[in-house]
């Protein structure tokens, strides 16, 4: 019984401890011309769908983590690397069902470990 009693209490302790994951923020710029060198339509723009890639070195092999959808040039999440880990980043257009190439050169980024919360009870005698 008294093994089980510590068990649930570290339990409950690792549950309280656990790191809140606040989302940040990638933006980019989407693509305003083909290949070709002619202007994309504003109205063919907001239709792009972009696809977000990380990897732990700077030529992948790429994961995809996120996309988003109708001209957005933003993601808000949790980056997939852990705190302290260098990761690279890197993203796609896709419009009319064709793929661009991959942003390069990769974007190196290392999610800084978080804040812990203020000491509590101080007491002065």
């Amino acid at each position: 019984m008294k093994k089980l009693i510590f068990l649930l209490s570290m339990i409950m302790v690792l549950m309280a401890g656990t790191v809140r994951a606040d989302p940040e923020t990638f933006t980019w710029t989407n693509p305003t011309q083909y290949v070709d060198g002619t202007a994309i339509p504003a109205a063919k723009q907001a239709l792009i769908k972009t696809h977000l890639y990380w990897a732990t070195t700077s030529n992948g092999p790429w994961i995809e983590f996120a996309s988003v959808s109708n001209g957005t040039s933003s993601y808000s999440g949790t980056p997939p690397a852990n705190y302290g880990i260098v990761a690279y980043y890197t993203l796609t257009a896709e419009l009319d069902g064709a793929l661009s190439a991959f942003l390069l050169p990769a974007v190196a980024y290392t999610r800084p470990f978080p804040a812990c919360n203020a000491p509590t009870n101080l007491i002065i005698k």
